[in-house]
């Protein structure tokens, strides 16, 4: 989490701003009521983790690391991971979390921990858009 915020403060840095283009697309820019947030929540925090771990982690991790070595098949791992997502502004930043949700494949042998981490991440980050909605 802490390398994503300091992966995007250098992207803001270097473009002078970073707004996470995915605040426009889940809100349309406006804070959600209870119900729209625990709509959100579900599809942002609980079943896209799952898919894309299942996806990643699950089924394209072992399929790299049959053919590559560990080092290499967590990279091509995660630069898949942060390229499919088609937002360039957040492929640096996805593919740091990339790196991270792949080497915990590695280490665990299962999906469990990457679908937690990813769980808690898109958490986080769906809490601070709300909050940062909220706010203006």
């Amino acid at each position: 989490m802490c390398a994503l915020i300091a992966v995007n403060r250098a992207i803001a840095a270097a473009l002078g701003s970073f707004e996470n283009p995915q605040q426009e697309a889940l809100t349309g820019g406006v804070a959600p009521g209870v119900g729209g947030f625990i709509a959100l929540f579900i599809l942002v925090a609980l079943v896209a983790p799952f898919v894309e771990e299942l996806f990643f982690r699950g089924m394209l991790y072992p399929l790299l690391r049959s053919r590559m070595s560990a080092v290499l098949a967590v990279v091509a791992n995660a630069f898949l991971f942060a390229v499919v997502h088609f937002i360039p502004l957040l492929i640096p930043g996805l593919f740091v979390v990339g790196l991270f949700l792949a080497y915990l494949r590695e280490r665990s042998n299962s999906i469990w921990p990457s679908v937690l981490f990813h769980t808690l991440q898109n958490s986080l980050a769906l809490s601070v858009i709300v909050a940062a909605l909220s706010v203006s």
